[in-house]
Formats: structure tokens, C-alpha cells, sequence
């Protein structure tokens, strides 16, 4: 099927350069070819964005579970234990980590986490 539609498209670039001329078929495929570009940059850059979206989304999963982990080491039950102790620090460092990640391969913006350390201090005011 794709052989007839390539075949086609060389015999209709053939009689179209006969009857038009050559540059009216040049400009027609420069066109063409500019539009299907536009169209392929326009869909990378939405996949990018959603790609963006969901480490955005998957980074505040994270900080809330660094915030729930720190919850639980704090109640009375489990204070001090070094267990959860050290799954706290190692959690700080993956989120350390993926918002480096996240704003090394950011379009833009600030990282959330900045923004809500400067409405923290805001608060605190």
C-alpha cells in the first residue's frame, strides 16, 4: 500500500512540474515540507510538556512522602528510631536529586520547592 502512495505521489510531482513548471512545484514541496515540520515541533514540544507535567507530579509524591516518613519518625513511638532515620535522609536525597533533574531539563520556572520555601518565609513575616 505504501509503494502505490509513494508511486503516486512521484507521478503526480511529475505532471504537476510538467504542467506548472518546476518552481511552482518547488515552492509547493518547500511548503510542504515546512508545514510537516511545524507540525512535528509543535507535538514535541507537547510531549515534552507533558513529560515535564508528570516529573512535576511524581516529585510532589515524593516530597510527601519525605513529609509523611519525618511525620512518623516525630510521634513518640518511633522517635529516635535509626531506621526511619535513615530512610528520611536517603528520601531527602532522592528529592534533592530529581529537582536537580527537573530543573536541569526545564523549560522554565522556578522549582516548586523554592516557591514554597519563599511562601514559607513570607508566612513567617
Amino acid at each position: 500500500m505504501r509503494w502505490a502512495l509513494a508511486a503516486s505521489a512521484v507521478l503526480n510531482s511529475i505532471l504537476v512540474i510538467t504542467v506548472t513548471g518546476a518552481l511552482p512545484f518547488f515552492f509547493f514541496l518547500s511548503l510542504t515540507i515546512n508545514i510537516i515540520l511545524m507540525w512535528y515541533i509543535f507535538n514535541s514540544f507537547k510531549e515534552y510538556r507533558q513529560l515535564e507535567g508528570d516529573i512535576e507530579d511524581m516529585l510532589v509524591k515524593i516530597f510527601e512522602l519525605e513529609e509523611h516518613l519525618v511525620n512518623i519518625h516525630q510521634m513518640e513511638m518511633f522517635y529516635g528510631e535509626p531506621t526511619l532515620q535513615s530512610l528520611i535522609e536517603h528520601t531527602k536525597l532522592v528529592v534533592t536529586d530529581l529537582e536537580e533533574y527537573r530543573q536541569k531539563y526545564s523549560l522554565g520556572g522556578e522549582s516548586m520547592f523554592e516557591e514554597e520555601d519563599q511562601e514559607e518565609d513570607q508566612e513567617d513575616l
